[in-house]
C-alpha cells in the first residue's frame, strides 16, 4: 500500500487500505484516522466508508457506523463485503439492546447471504435475548458450521463488554461453552 500511495498519492483507496491492518490489530481509531484521510481525498470512497462503518460500531459510535455503512452500500451496490455491511447494520442494533431489528436484520442478510457464518451467531445471540426458543431451534438446524469457534475466540476489534452481551446472548439461545 505504500507502493500505491507513493505512485499515486491521491488515491483514497490506497490510503483506506491500511485501515484494515488497523482494524485486525484492535486499533479502531487508527483505522478511523485512515478512513477519514481517506475520504477526505475521494467524499465518494466506498472502501473507506466500509471500514469506517466496521470501526465505529465496534467503537460504540453505532449510528455513525450505520451511517458509513449506509454510504457504503450506496455508494457501491455490488460491494464483495455487503454481507459483513448487513451483519454489522444487525450488531449495531445487537449492542443498542434492540434485539427485535437485530434479528430482523439478520433473516434479511441470510436469505441473501446464506453462507456469511457471523449473521448466525448475532441471529442466534439476538433470538437468545428475545427468548424466541422455536426460531432459535430452527436455526441451529441450518446454520452452518463454525459458530463454536467464533463464539469461543474475540476479534482483536470486539471490545470485551461488547463480545460478553454477545455471549449472553449465545447462552440464553442455548449455546454452551
Amino acid at each position: 500500500m505504500r507502493k500505491a500511495i507513493t505512485l499515486d498519492p491521491g488515491d483514497a483507496i490506497a490510503h483506506a487500505r491500511p485501515g484494515h491492518a488497523h482494524l485486525w490489530q484492535g486499533d479502531l481509531a487508527g483505522c478511523i484516522t485512515k478512513c477519514e484521510e481517506a475520504l477526505s481525498l475521494d467524499a465518494n470512497c466506498a472502501t473507506a466508508y466500509g471500514l469506517m462503518g466496521t470501526a465505529l460500531v465496534f467503537s460504540g459510535r453505532l449510528e455513525a457506523g450505520r451511517t458509513a455503512n449506509r454510504n457504503c452500500l450506496r455508494l457501491d451496490p455490488l460491494d464483495p463485503n455487503r454481507a459483513t455491511r448487513f451483519t454489522e447494520f444487525a450488531v449495531s442494533y445487537y449492542f443498542d439492546r434492540n434485539y427485535e431489528e437485530a434479528a430482523k436484520i439478520c433473516r434479511y442478510a441470510i436469505r441473501q447471504y446464506p453462507n456469511h457464518r457471523p449473521t448466525y451467531r448475532f441471529l442466534l445471540a439476538s433470538l437468545g435475548q428475545l427468548g424466541k426458543q422455536a426460531e432459535r431451534k430452527a436455526l441451529m438446524e441450518i446454520a452452518p458450521a463454525g459458530n463454536d469457534y467464533y463464539a469461543r475466540h474475540r476479534p482483536p476489534w470486539f471490545g470485551v463488554e461488547d463480545f460478553e452481551h454477545m455471549l449472553e446472548g449465545l447462552r440464553k439461545a442455548g449455546w454452551s461453552e
